[in-house]
């Protein structure tokens, strides 16, 4: 298959899932709600263990957390990385049906129910959050992502689209600069030892795209 000249190789910047990894999150159970807390909670650590302070507003109107930064307390957004297994059409044309893992950053689906709207969800607009943090949380791997809400592109009425779907743990082409380089906006990433041990040539590779500190 030919490819575009400006088409650029990207390196993963984790390497792929174990299997004990990939638990679906099913809202009948309400492990959403386990996996929602439990990403606000990895959130907070990582500001206070950096020694930056925050806070909880008294009133959850979309904003999670106030941090104070160098310039003055910000808005921030906690949502958690959605993984899924999607089918591999291009692969399925050649006969073969893959499955492959896509990773889903949401800037919508917060705030509370409003009864006018047609999805029940108030659209968040520019303005109301300054930071969002999206999380990706297994039992064996937690990364933090810190996006300016500046950078997030908007809707003709001056709300964030709905969110972006990434390729985080695989080799990827990539034929234009991305709106996101979310790979720049990866502040803090911790492996369990067996993820060290079962991917140790990924991270003995000096080109991949990882932190080179871990915590």
């Amino acid at each position: 298959m030919t490819r575009s000249l400006n088409a650029k190789r990207l390196k993963p910047c984790m390497p792929p899932l174990l299997k004990e990894e990939i638990i679906p999150l099913n809202r009948a159970t309400g492990a959403t709600s386990y996996g929602g807390a439990a990403c606000e909670n990895l959130v907070k650590s990582y500001f206070l263990t950096n020694q930056i302070n925050i806070a909880e507003p008294h009133v959850d109107d979309g904003v999670d957390l106030l941090i104070e930064k160098p310039d003055g307390w910000v808005r921030g957004q906690v949502k958690k990385v959605v993984y899924q297994l999607k089918l591999d059409h291009g692969m399925k044309k050649r006969g073969n049906e893959v499955y492959r893992t896509r990773f889903h950053f949401n800037f919508q689906g917060a705030g509370r129910t409003c009864s006018y709207l047609k999805n029940g969800r108030r659209q968040r607009k520019s303005g109301e959050i300054d930071y969002f943090y999206h999380v990706l949380l297994t039992p064996y791997r937690q990364l933090i992502w810190e996006t300016p809400a500046n950078l997030i592109p908007l809707r003709s009425d001056g709300s964030f689209i709905h969110g972006k779907t990434l390729i985080l743990d695989r080799d990827n082409w990539i034929r234009k600069k991305a709106e996101i380089d979310f790979n720049q906006l990866l502040v803090y990433q911790r492996y369990d030892p067996i993820i060290f041990q079962t991917y140790l040539e990924f991270f003995n590779k000096p080109q991949s795209n990882t932190l080179t500190n871990f915590f």
